[in-house]
């Protein structure tokens, strides 16, 4: 995942699933952990009877699709854009005690100390004031609450692909604001305890062109647009050893209280 310079940019990116789904089937397609990420991150929350749960950013909902709550838990999804929690709602019809709205990080529209979980996953990097959304989700958790945010780290596939073209293009790295490197320091503005967890993983890719399409989807990759498809499909044919392409994947999330 990359940073989205403007929330004007991020409309047109997230207006509908589309760039998210296409983003996703790599993952899908070619992560050597086949647990899969959400699957793992599942696997981090401690979840309760009576629990409330608030997700930000909660895209198409695919964090929650065939899984079972605690008893009496209550679950509410939200994000920013209309057309992801359209999506959601669809991917999630029949699913008990969820809730879905329309709702910003930067201005919570729920009381103080109502949630025991708060997830934000994938989605701080794109927060114009991280500082203020960080607040409220803060301001929104009961004491002892849990604030889990997964994100990227620096060194994962658009790194690689940028400096597969550094010698023959003068491409800026995108300096992403929120990160496994640099994450905590923000929220331990916020926090007492901030624990990082990392995902291990890698991609082994056998059809260059899907990577090839990833990358256009990507909207801080814009600076790629003066490297053709046909020289970008190349350059990772060359790289690839015995009908594979390796490529990082750095992600993880942080759990603080």
């Amino acid at each position: 995942m990359e940073a989205i310079r403007s929330r004007k940019e991020m409309k047109k990116q997230y207006g509908t699933d589309a760039n998210l789904v296409s983003r996703i089937s790599i993952h899908h397609k070619y992560s050597v952990n086949r647990k899969g990420f959400g699957n793992w991150l599942f696997e981090q929350y401690e979840f309760f009877e009576g629990c409330r749960i608030l997700e930000l950013g909660c895209g198409t909902g695919g964090l929650w699709k065939k899984r079972t709550l605690p008893e009496g838990a209550e679950l509410i999804l939200t994000d920013f854009s209309a057309g992801m929690l359209q999506r959601a709602r669809e991917n999630l019809a029949g699913m008990e005690n969820v809730t879905f709205r329309q709702a910003d990080i930067q201005d919570i529209p729920y009381p103080d100390g109502g949630f025991d979980t708060v997830i934000a996953n994938m989605m701080l990097y794109h927060v114009p004031d991280r500082n203020r959304g960080i607040a409220e989700v803060r301001r929104v958790l009961k004491s002892g609450g849990i604030f889990a945010c997964a994100t990227s780290g620096e060194n994962g596939i658009a790194e690689f692909v940028r400096e597969l073209f550094a010698d023959s293009h003068s491409i800026a790295p995108v300096k992403v604001p929120f990160t496994l490197q640099n994450g905590a320091e923000l929220l331990k503005r916020h926090f007492s305890h901030v624990e990082i967890r990392r995902y291990e993983d890698h991609l082994e890719v056998t059809e260059p062109s899907d990577l090839v399409r990833y990358i256009r989807t990507l909207g801080a990759m814009a600076d790629f647009s003066s490297v053709t498809d046909e020289e970008m499909l190349d350059t990772f044919e060359h790289h690839m050893e015995n009908g594979v392409l390796t490529v990082p994947k750095e992600y993880g999330t942080f759990l603080a209280k």
